[in-house]
């Protein structure tokens, strides 16, 4: 049985434990040695303020290779993980002199990598929940209470293995054809 502390003494904290990797100061890494705006688009998406917006951050987080990110002010991106065809493997673009204007008024200083603030990205179903049900608790019950969640188990289990699927011209042009016989219907 443990013992008691005497009446009106505390016993001390325990000393705090030290972080397993070190932080050092941030540096700016040059584009040079990075590349990895090159490595994937961005469109901007609505805050998760309702259940339908909330679901369908949800669905872009049911895709492989698609992430959400959150500036932790007003800013809310859907993210695409998809290499830009000029981006070569020296880690420079190959058509920097004729590179379109979302390219030249990317500021090196301001990328993720590069910039003094903090965001969060969320690659997985459930880290959205588990930040919704912190941050916006009523929301959070509206939406599991719609139905339009899956349940916390499933969205915590690993996904399951699956062929890869053709190229997605190469389906539609299939699907496509298989449609032509009913136009003119």
């Amino acid at each position: 049985m443990p013992t008691r502390p005497a009446r009106g003494r505390r016993t001390p904290a325990p000393a705090p434990l030290q972080p397993a990797v070190q932080l050092l100061p941030r540096t700016q890494v040059p584009c040079s040695l990075c590349g990895l705006c090159c490595t994937y688009v961005t469109a901007d998406i609505h805050p998760p303020t309702s259940v339908p917006r909330a679901s369908r951050i949800l669905w872009y987080l049911y895709h492989d290779g698609v992430s959400v990110w959150w500036d932790r002010a007003a800013t809310w991106l859907v993210q695409f993980e998809t290499r830009c065809r000029f981006f070569g493997d020296d880690r420079r673009c190959e058509i920097y002199a004729r590179r379109p204007h979302v390219c030249r008024d990317f500021d090196p200083g301001e990328c993720e990598v590069n910039a003094p603030d903090e965001g969060l990205l969320f690659h997985a179903p459930a880290q959205f929940l588990d930040w919704l049900a912190r941050r916006r608790p009523r929301l959070h019950a509206r939406l599991l209470a719609s139905g339009q969640a899956p349940d916390a188990a499933l969205l915590r289990a690993p996904p399951a293995p699956r062929k890869p699927l053709p190229p997605y011209l190469q389906r539609f042009t299939a699907l496509r054809a298989l449609g032509t016989d009913k136009v003119g219907d």
